[in-house]
């Protein structure tokens, strides 16, 4: 008995050292609306409605982006600015990827889809990882309902 007593600190230490440390690593991510030919210009991107983010990969995600910022609806912005998140993850490697779907009407119907960006990024031993997003034109909607 005496014997199992002197290991159980050995093997304790052992096994927390085991489990390893998660330290969070951030995604600063910049959603941008390209605006090379045949893509977005203000009055398209000003005729969208909302922004939805997909992440895959090493960690995973589904979410809206905030009303108003993506496409930005302030009158003084930059019309092309799909605005900025940030992302924490635990994932310590291979690839997060963030897909940005730009929508008309107020679902994520993908008959209402007018544009996509999509962008691979490394997890990398930085504490924070700067992504950015070019969302490139898709569609029309002219199948959205509605729209």
């Amino acid at each position: 008995m005496r014997a199992a007593r002197s290991l159980a600190p050995a093997f304790l230490i052992l096994l927390l050292g085991a489990t390893g440390c998660h330290t969070y690593k951030y995604f600063d991510v910049t959603v941008r609306f390209d605006a090379t030919a045949g893509n977005f210009d203000s009055v398209l991107v000003g005729s969208l409605d909302h922004c939805n983010v997909v992440v895959s990969g090493a960690d995973s995600g589904d979410f809206p982006l905030a009303k108003g910022t993506c496409p930005n609806k302030v009158p003084t912005g930059d019309a092309l600015s799909g605005g900025q998140f940030e992302f924490s993850s635990f994932a310590d490697s291979g690839t997060v990827t963030f897909t940005v779907d730009a929508y008309k009407g107020l679902t994520n119907d993908p008959n209402c889809k007018v544009g996509e960006g999509v962008a691979p990024a490394p997890v990398t031993g930085d504490p924070t990882i700067k992504v950015m997003v070019d969302i490139k034109k898709v569609g029309d909607a002219s199948n959205c309902p509605g729209g």
